[in-house]
């Protein structure tokens, strides 16, 4: 009868552990899943940049700007568009154009858009420490991001190819 409560006991006890360390992987994974998706949204919106402003040619920066145009713009193309463009007509009006900010502030990932009728800005993700964003060549930018998670540090990290040359 002992060697059965024993029996029992320890599997209780793997039952629990085993439990224990789920819930903690769960919990590091959904914040990973954040910053990933953090990265992800700066990637996807970095692909479609006219002008990366900051970082500079060289060095490291802990701020990414850049100059993409406005999606929602209804004064960018006319309305059928024609066969050609006309002779005034600017891809890079300045009044369709959105200058674009991510910068760490209190470990909170932010998105900041400068329009030229608004301003807006938005949490992007939390617990960050911070971002590094630098020119690999000319026509490339590495974003990474760092986390700490129970103690360990992570990067997160992206290369986005620009259609734009410098």
């Amino acid at each position: 009868m002992a060697v059965i409560f024993v029996v029992l006991g320890l599997t209780a006890t793997l039952v629990w552990d085993y439990s224990r360390s789920l819930r903690q992987g769960a919990g590091r994974d959904t914040l990973l899943e954040a910053v990933e998706l953090g990265a992800e949204r700066i990637r996807s919106e970095l692909c479609s940049a006219v002008e990366v402003t900051v970082p500079a040619t060289a060095g490291v920066s802990d701020t990414l700007a850049f100059w993409r145009i406005d999606p929602s713009s209804a004064t960018r193309l006319p309305s059928p568009p024609p066969a050609t463009p006309p002779s005034s007509w600017d891809p890079y009006n300045p009044t369709d154009m959105l200058l674009v900010t991510y910068s760490i502030s209190s470990q909170e990932l932010l998105r900041t858009v400068d329009g030229p009728t608004a301003t807006s800005q938005e949490r992007v993700c939390d617990n960050l420490q911070g971002l590094t964003a630098e020119f690999v060549d000319d026509r490339t930018v590495r974003v990474v991001l760092n986390v700490q998670v129970k103690g360990y540090f992570s990067k997160v990290a992206t290369e986005v190819p620009l259609w734009v040359e410098r």
